[in-house]
């Protein structure tokens, strides 16, 4: 409905505009000229030359109602603002031109027909329209239309396109097809009898209804009834009625509406009825208005209030038995929701400890076999040693260090089952309090003081902080001693090199009895908010994914809570992730025991924190250096990288593996990541469990990057679980090995897994490097590194100064890991593969070609055709010439 402005041609050149036939010119001012189309409206403004098309719009209710223009006029008051536009099709358009919208007139609203041929104006104001149908005359104000036909002497129906004038004294003119029509409008006068309208008949399922049958609605003649009420089964009814003029009464017209079903009045022309049907059961007024034979409006009519009665199962009584049968049924439908939600909660709990219990175990089984594969391990190599008949130094050293491992681990194994069975007393109301009356000051301190050496190991400051020079109360002192174990040990776990962690100990009053407080605090990673609320449920771990920095079963807290709240205390934590965390414990002050002066001997011997503390930070293991890559090739050892984050697990391999392979260690997967790529060694030994990056993450990225992916893997690990390992195996993993694992099936599968890169050494080694052939599957990645090493070398042959740093700045990668990936590949050093591959486009070249031998040296990049005879004649075990013969 709004105006597109767009560019036309010259219209002075006599040129079509868009194609259209032009019906109609009309000027609207100096500078507006509007043109009828036969496809829209056209607007031209003289003063910029511009034209703007205005047309139908199936996406616009507003727009002009059909394309075919047949006449434009202005409206006799409103000439600047409003246009009358006749359409061939669409009725008669009102035009606003502030808003650029359309309104429609058409035949449903009393227009004679929609082809408009004509419009003029008269001096009341009146428009008059010439149709296909007659001579119509509308007033703008009040919408309604008086229509002419040739029995109101015109010269026809039906009236021809442009035939239409008005002289200066107010004549109008109209042309058709059988002549034309010259009058004067105030001649025209209206029959201004206003007739009375009347209802004559009602009909049920087209049948006039008899006042006098049984069943019937009507009471006395439809005329007379003022109020109609039916039943629900009369769904078909109808109404006839009459304008009571008798002049032309072919000519009366009649309106009527169905008020509270359809306020519109339906203009039905000389029709003298109206049916209903499926009209729902309420309340409505039924009105009809009419004319006289000259169109003159009664608008007052008539009406009739018609009741429907609804169906039994619709009043009001049944809906209030359905509000009741619906109240109740809704009642039982929540008790059975009720019971529902209570019997899915109850599943869902079940669900939940299932789900705890099945974590616990598999931690457990994860905690329990990592210190039985050192135990197992170490115990196997005691076993197979000759220290039985003759002990020398270092068997002695590797004995101690092994009974060490053993002793450590056998702890830790220990401390898992101590805390298993103290949550199972807990469980069973068997747990009670060996109450003494100590110095506890005197005895924490000597607590956080165990932790000394474990802090010192990871570069953290460890402080004891007491308020009080000392304080006696009663205390279970194995429980304390669990508590604090669990508090520091994650203190020094969690607290990164460099930070520090504070036992801060005070007396205070709190409701009138006196606590002692103990903060344990460290700045170390923090716990996230959300977390916060099950730091002290069961079996939960704040990190329970592969990467999480430190092992655990999610038993520690819950269980410190526990004895906390069984020695009549509390505990509580605060934290910000990233900033740190205080663990704050208050336990009653009371003296009722027996006094008993702390002299160490009542520390459990097997206690916790020796497991991780003193002797770990004591006793250093010393793992294998980093190598150097050798581009000599005279280092035999094959190189193997272990990735594990715990050391004791790394310190046993590395044991075992030492006299067989040149050992490299990471101790997280990000830094074996690193350290593959940097070194490239010839297998990798990695844990799942890791921080940072886990043991599936160094595969992945290992095997995806061209540089590392012919590195063989395998995953040594404690997740025992089928999926893992098939998670494993799809990430690229060449073996899996769970623990406790045999060193023997270590040994066999290492040894497999570097015959089988000698087999591929033997692949690449054959010829020249293969181009990558169309097959059921893809190139592998080295099958695309060697075809790049190819092309490298190709490219640059002729050039006697190629080198490995040439083919390292072509293929985007280190000498040293170019080194190795060919060395792991072929079993030959760059600087050889350039030369064989040389040696063998000569041989091609003396093949196919008529060059002599030296032109043929200089071709493949030698500078001195006696060194390429040498050189060719050591490769092929004949001499160039010989080659032609």
């Amino acid at each position: 409905g709004k105006f597109h402005g767009q560019d036309f041609l010259d219209v002075s050149g006599g040129k079509k505009i868009m194609g259209a036939n032009l019906p109609c010119l009309f000027r609207q001012n100096e500078n507006t000229f509007w043109i009828g189309t036969d496809k829209g409206l056209l607007k031209y403004e003289v003063d910029r030359n511009r034209f703007s098309f205005l047309t139908t719009d199936p996406q616009d209710e507003r727009s002009l109602s059909h394309p075919v223009v047949k006449c434009i006029y202005p409206d006799p008051k409103q000439p600047e603002r409003i246009l009358w536009i006749g359409t061939g099709g669409g009725g008669l358009n009102r035009l606003d031109l502030q808003s650029g919208k359309f309104s429609y007139f058409k035949k449903k609203d009393g227009l004679p027909d929609d082809v408009v041929y004509g419009i003029l104006d008269d001096e009341a104001g009146n428009l008059w329209i010439s149709t296909n149908q007659g001579l119509s005359r509308f007033n703008p104000e009040t919408g309604i239309f008086k229509n002419y036909t040739a029995k109101d002497g015109l010269q026809d129906n039906e009236f021809n396109s442009g035939a239409f004038f008005k002289s200066k004294d107010g004549m109008l003119f109209f042309g058709g097809i059988g002549g034309f029509n010259a009058f004067l409008p105030s001649a025209v006068k209206d029959n201004e009898y206003v007739p009375p309208i009347v209802i004559t008949d009602f009909k049920l399922a087209n049948q006039s209804v008899d006042i006098t049958a049984e069943d019937s609605p009507l009471k006395t003649d439809i005329s007379q009834t003022e109020e109609l009420v039916l039943n629900w089964k009369h769904n078909i009814f109808s109404f006839e009625f009459a304008s009571l003029d008798y002049t032309e009464p072919g000519k009366n017209q009649y309106a009527y509406r169905l008020e509270g079903f359809d306020d519109e009045w339906q203009y039905i022309g000389t029709q003298r009825s109206a049916t209903f049907t499926n009209i729902d059961p309420g309340k409505y007024t039924f009105r009809v208005k009419g004319t006289n034979h000259d169109g003159t409006w009664n608008e007052e009519g008539t009406s009739l209030k018609i009741t429907i009665l609804p169906p039994w199962w619709k009043t009001w009584w049944a809906y209030l038995g359905y509000a009741i049968l619906l109240g109740a049924a809704g009642y039982v439908f929540y008790k059975f929701q009720l019971n529902r939600r209570l019997e899915q909660a109850e599943a869902e709990r079940l669900k939940e400890m299932d789900s705890l219990k099945t974590r616990l175990y598999t931690n457990i089984t994860h905690e329990f076999r990592t210190p039985l594969t050192v135990i197992m391990g170490m115990t196997e190599k005691l076993a197979v040693g000759k220290w039985q008949s003759a002990v020398s130094e270092q068997d002695k050293r590797m004995l101690g260090h092994g009974f060490s491992l053993i002793q450590r681990n056998g702890k830790n194994l220990l401390r898992l089952v101590n805390q298993l069975l103290d949550l199972s007393k807990l469980d069973s109301g068997k747990m009670t309090l060996d109450l003494v009356q100590t110095d506890v000051v005197n005895y924490l301190q000597y607590l956080t003081e165990s932790f000394h050496s474990m802090a010192e190991d990871k570069n953290i400051r460890l402080t004891f902080y007491s308020e009080e020079p000392e304080l006696t109360m009663d205390c279970d002192e194995a429980k304390l001693q669990h508590i604090m174990y669990n508090l520091l040990s994650n203190a020094v776990k969690f607290t990164p090199s460099g930070g520090k962690v504070v036992v801060h100990l005070r007396q205070i009053l709190q409701d009138g009895q006196p606590y002692l407080k103990v903060v344990v605090q460290d700045n170390g990673i923090g716990i996230p908010l959300d977390k916060l609320p099950h730091v002290f449920d069961r079996f939960y771990q704040v990190d329970s994914s592969t990467t999480r920095k430190g092992e655990g079963t999610g038993i520690g807290l819950a269980l410190t809570k526990e004895l906390v709240e069984i020695m009549g205390g509390s505990i509580s934590v605060k934290s910000r992730e990233g900033t740190g965390t205080d663990f704050t414990v208050l336990l009653p002050v009371r003296r009722s025991s027996v006094a008993r002066q702390f002299d160490g001997s009542t520390v459990e011997r097997n206690a916790p924190f020796e497991i991780s503390g003193q002797n770990v930070a004591n006793e250093k293991i010393t793992l294998a250096a980093d190598w150097q890559t050798d581009e000599s090739g005279t280092d035999e050892r094959n190189r193997l990288l272990i990735i594990e984050d715990n050391r004791d697990v790394t310190a046993y391999l590395v044991s075992i593996l030492e006299n067989h392979y040149h050992i490299m260690t990471a101790e997280d997967g990000q830094v074996g990541i690193e350290k593959a790529l940097e070194h490239v060694p010839d297998i990798i030994i990695s844990d799942v469990m890791m921080p940072r990056k886990d043991g599936f993450e160094v595969c992945r990225a290992l095997k995806l990057d061209e540089r590392t992916s012919h590195i063989p893997i395998v995953l040594l690990t404690a997740k025992a679980d089928d999926e893992a390992k098939i998670t494993g195996l799809k990430t690229g993993a060449d073996a899996y090995l769970m623990k406790p694992f045999n060193r023997e099936e270590l040994f066999v599968r290492l040894e497999k897994l570097i015959e089988l890169r000698n087999q591929l050494q033997k692949k690449y080694a054959q010829a020249d490097p293969p181009e990558p052939q169309p097959s059921a599957s893809e190139p592998t990645l080295d099958d695309l590194f060697m075809q790049k090493f190819k092309q490298a070398i190709e490219k640059k042959m002729e050039l006697s100064s190629l080198g490995v740093d040439d083919l390292c700045e072509e293929l985007s990668i280190s000498r040293t890991q170019l080194f190795r990936k060919t060395k792991a590949l072929t079993g030959e050093s760059p600087v050889r593969l350039i030369q064989q591959m040389r040696l063998r486009k000569a041989k091609e070249l003396l093949r196919t070609t008529e060059l002599n031998v030296s032109e043929i040296a200089y071709e493949v990049g030698f500078t001195d055709p006696a060194y390429f005879s040498r050189a060719f004649n050591k490769e092929f075990g004949m001499s160039p010439s010989a080659i032609r013969k």
